[in-house]
């Protein structure tokens, strides 16, 4: 009896193992239901083989690499530059002096107590030649004679460079030739001088005795490891007399100096012209002697180490600088010293040079530029810092997703483990 009972139980276990098969394969018989922990170890593959049926063939979904970070970097950086080259004013420092290097000074092949003296008319004007002013000198010497030497130290921002285009050294002539170190000019008597040079190797020494020794960087307006000597000789009568004046023009090529902007201010410093330095001077080692011309003593305070002459500072009669900045509707607003008329860069001085020249220009419609400015470039960082914000956001969401996922994982393989 336990025999057949047995043996009639039979069928009905076969009859369930294909039901247990059929799950296995996602094909449920319609009589039975399935527990929780089957629907959710089904569950998996029925949502892949969705999104499966759903892609087209041939083609990978775009990585999120692609999709959000390279769009959105270049949307950030795109407008946050736009925005920096719009509103450039607005970032600018509004608190540093623009920093002066060097100067123009004048000295004369003359002894102290000579009665030589020069009127200087000085122009300062931008060119075409870029980042390059340029400097017109012209000196009308008083009480002097044909074969007078004259010389220049021009030196940091006024200082030429020596490959600047030949036309804008002399006087504005382009009758000049590069020889090494120097530049010199062709001899023309309407210049009033000839022999004229643009030293580059050059320097003006302190005198010891008859050496001439370097100055180091001490000496008001004069930097010695930054300068050219520029250098001429009056012609004219040989004989000497009180009453001729002898004149000469030369141009300097110059860097043009840059203003700091300060608000809808522009302020301008250009370096000594023309000042003496009344201090002690620190001395180095010797650059040169005395000409053998020159034994017999002559009171003199410094030397040139390239023809060996005792020079000394240039005394002025009168000088006047006029500064040309280009075209602006700006207006002056300050200037130190103060200037000849009060809407002119102009200035004039007697008996002594200009120390540093400085003044700010004012534009009446700076501050307009500069609210409309700001406005584009805000709203412009406002795109580019949404859009970094956005690129945030979505690193959140993958790496909440990536520990969702991770986790309905572990859940799964513990699921699988107990079964």
């Amino acid at each position: 009896m336990a025999h057949d009972q047995t043996r009639a139980d039979a069928p009905t276990r076969q009859t369930d193992q294909p039901r247990a098969s059929n799950k296995s394969g996602n094909q449920l018989s319609s009589g039975a239901t399935p527990s929780l922990s089957e629907r959710d170890h089904h569950l998996p593959c029925n949502v892949s083989d969705s999104n499966t049926s759903t892609r087209k063939p041939g083609k990978r979904e775009p990585s999120f690499f692609r999709q959000w970070v390279v769009p959105l970097i270049a949307v950030a950086a795109s407008f946050g530059l736009a925005s920096y080259f719009i509103w450039q004013g607005g970032f600018a420092p509004s608190d540093r002096e623009p920093q002066v290097r060097g100067g123009l000074l004048l000295f004369v092949a003359a002894p102290l107590g000579d009665d030589v003296e020069a009127s200087v008319d000085s122009t300062i004007h931008q060119t075409g030649y870029a980042g390059i002013s340029l400097l017109n000198l012209t000196l009308t010497f008083n009480r002097a004679y044909p074969g007078l030497r004259w010389f220049i130290a021009a030196s940091g921002q006024y200082n030429p460079h020596i490959d600047t285009d030949l036309y804008a050294f002399c006087d504005q002539g382009g009758r000049a030739s590069r020889i090494g170190n120097t530049i010199k000019c062709d001899d023309n008597d309407y210049d009033g001088s000839v022999g004229v040079k643009y030293d580059f190797a050059d320097h003006i020494g302190s005198l010891d005795g008859g050496r001439i020794r370097k100055i180091t960087d001490s000496m008001d307006g004069y930097l010695d490891s930054d300068t050219v000597i520029v250098s001429g000789t009056l012609t004219g009568n040989s004989q000497r007399s009180a009453s001729p004046a002898f004149t000469t023009a030369i141009t300097v090529p110059m860097h043009t100096l840059t203003a700091a902007h300060l608000g809808s201010d522009e302020y301008f410093t250009y370096p000594p012209i023309a000042i003496f330095d009344r201090g002690d001077i620190g001395i180095g080692p010797a650059l040169g002697e005395i000409a053998a011309a020159y034994d017999t003593p002559m009171i003199a305070r410094f030397g040139d180490s390239s023809t060996g002459l005792p020079v000394n500072y240039l005394r002025l009669s009168s000088l006047t600088l006029a500064i040309d900045v280009g075209t602006r509707v700006s207006q002056l607003s300050w200037a130190s010293p103060p200037t000849a008329r009060t809407d002119q860069l102009q200035w004039r001085s007697t008996g002594e040079g200009f120390d540093n020249v400085k003044f700010t220009l004012h534009d009446p419609f700076a501050a307009d530029r500069l609210s409309r400015d700001g406005f584009i470039a805000g709203v412009l960082a406002s795109i580019a810092a949404s859009a970094l914000l956005l690129l945030l956001e979505k690193f959140i969401d993958r790496s909440v997703d990536r520990t969702q996922n991770l986790s309905l994982a572990e859940k799964r393989s513990t699921s699988s483990d107990v079964r």
